[in-house]
């Protein structure tokens, strides 16, 4: 699995743990960070896939949502910032 910068060792280890758990072989996948709780929801009722959800490193207090990164899912993005 291929991580987008802003990755942690950590966060790697929970995905690849995800992905053995769920048997899936999504392997040199790219990831999008999701800083905007509002945007994750968009896109999750546009029924993209939430990867994972955790806790911001930066001590914000907020969440950050993984997403496999796609040209539907950038698409969707211009979309909803439009």
């Amino acid at each position: 699995i291929i991580l987008a910068r802003g990755f942690d060792a950590s966060l790697q280890n929970e995905i690849n743990i995800l992905y053995q758990m769920k048997g899936s072989k999504m392997e040199n996948k790219k990831y999008k960070i999701i800083y905007n709780q509002s945007l994750a929801g968009f896109l999750m009722m546009r029924r993209f896939v939430l990867i994972n959800m955790r806790p911001d490193n930066q001590g914000s207090g907020r969440n950050v949502f993984f997403f496999v990164d796609s040209p539907e899912l950038q698409k969707a993005i211009n979309e909803y910032k439009a």
